[in-house]
């Protein structure tokens, strides 16, 4: 309280010294007292300049700061396909900690992380991207943050990712998954999906292992054991790596009057495409679900809603009739 009381004492005595200095100054100059009036300008006069360059020497260090963080941003991208084929490739090398800078020449959504990163996923003719990517990540967080400068907007784009298998597990079912279609080359699709349907279902066996690779491609196709997940993907991954365009579907399964998560693929012969549950067709009667046709199918499988948009089921028309030779 003292120290307060000094403060204030201080301060109100700088005011009356300030206030005589200026009364002499303009009593010698001029010959006459200054007026309120004239004391309360120059007042806010001062303090405006002070103020005023005040800002500038902040302005000046935020600029400084500013360029400093553009400078760190490395590589920059100039346009969004390259930050989404940046974050494609870090997803499939498996990439825990993702950090991508975008210049954009407009203010952006606050969620344009998430949107670069459903563009990503977005599927391709590649094999381990696509659904591939989607169905093993475990979890993921995004961020996005931005920086203005001379009219220009800079973004941080943050992805966090838990993933279901790691590089060198991928990387391995890779150099398998070639060697087992090499002699498909010459094949015909019907050929290729009847040999990767049948490959699947003789020897990967149904079943929860407790761990998460019972989900992925890696669990069915190395391990030889998974859920209906880890057997989709690895028929996915196959059909793309022979040249099959096909999709994963998610849903329920309806068996025996019960309704459980289940997962399927779509493929394509021709113009149309035929619902194929290659577990199912491992786990019941000898493929009764290859190649179904979608009148038939719906009777035991329903897709998410997703899949049942025009949009989707414009891309992916299903073949109503089970396909015949």
């Amino acid at each position: 309280m003292r120290r307060v009381k000094k403060f204030l004492f201080l301060l109100l005595a700088m005011s009356v010294l300030f206030a005589a200095v200026y009364t002499f100054t303009c009593y010698s100059l001029y010959g006459e007292l200054p007026t309120l009036e004239s004391v309360q300008r120059e007042w806010k006069r001062d303090t405006q300049n002070f103020k005023e360059s005040l800002n500038i020497t902040q302005n000046q260090v935020d600029h400084s700061q500013a360029k400093k963080k553009i400078a760190a941003m490395t590589p920059l991208y100039e346009n969004k396909q390259s930050v989404v084929s940046s974050l494609r490739e870090a997803l499939v090398k498996r990439e825990k900690t993702i950090k991508l800078y975008y210049h954009a020449p407009s203010k952006e959504s606050n969620e344009l992380a998430k949107g670069l990163y459903h563009e990503a996923i977005l599927p391709t003719s590649i094999g381990d991207e696509g659904d591939y990517i989607q169905y093993h990540i475990d979890q993921i967080k995004m961020t996005t943050s931005s920086l203005t400068y001379d009219e220009g907007y800079y973004y941080t784009l943050s992805y966090q990712v838990s993933f279901r298998t790691t590089d060198a597990q991928e990387e391995a079912v890779g150099r398998m998954i070639k060697e087992i279609i090499m002699p498909l080359q010459n094949k015909s699709t019907v050929d290729k999906i009847r040999f990767i349907n049948n490959y699947i279902t003789a020897r990967v066996t149904y079943e929860q292992t407790g761990d998460d690779l019972c989900y992925t491609a890696y669990g069915a196709l190395i391990k030889q054991k998974a859920v209906c997940q880890g057997y989709t993907l690895l028929m996915y991954r196959m059909l793309k790596e022979a040249g099959i365009d096909n999709r994963m579907i998610t849903g329920t399964g309806i068996s025996n009057g019960k309704a459980v998560a289940h997962s399927w693929n779509i493929i394509k012969i021709g113009h149309l495409y035929y619902d194929n549950d290659v577990t199912w067709n491992d786990s019941f009667r000898m493929n009764q679900y290859y190649l179904a046709g979608a009148a038939t199918f719906a009777k035991t499988h329903q897709s998410d809603e997703t899949f049942k948009s025009a949009a989707f089921q414009k891309s992916y028309p299903l073949s109503q009739t089970a396909y015949r030779e």
